[in-house]
């Protein structure tokens, strides 16, 4: 009898050792499995911030160049208006002195700011 059990022991170990094996094989191919998904998904990320930093970068450009040209037509319309306004105020003071002085008005010629 002790002949049997020593066999029937020998083959649970045995069994036991193939279900180790296997286990170390699938726990292996399993790590590799979760391994590339990380490997994947990590690309996947990177590949979709790259895109959207680029797609900002582009927008913030964009938001730059309008900005610099909303800047460009304020300063031309702010010269725009120095001028008029210098040559309005020119003339105006020129009709009050010559109002207040008693000469004649005559027609006045366009100044411009820079005499």
């Amino acid at each position: 009898m002790s002949e049997l059990m020593y066999k029937q022991n020998q083959a649970v170990l045995q069994e036991m050792q193939k279900c180790r094996e296997y286990t170390a094989e699938q726990t292996e191919t399993i790590s590799w499995k979760i391994s590339q998904a990380h490997k994947a998904v990590v690309h996947r990320i990177d590949a979709f911030v790259r895109e959207e930093y680029k797609c900002l970068e582009e927008e913030i450009e964009q938001l730059e160049q309008q900005l610099l040209e909303k800047i460009a037509e304020r300063n031309e319309l702010l010269a725009w208006f120095y001028q008029v306004g210098v040559r309005e105020g020119l003339q105006m003071s020129v009709e009050v002195y010559l109002e207040n002085t008693g000469g004649e008005k005559r027609e006045t010629t366009s100044v411009n700011a820079h005499g």
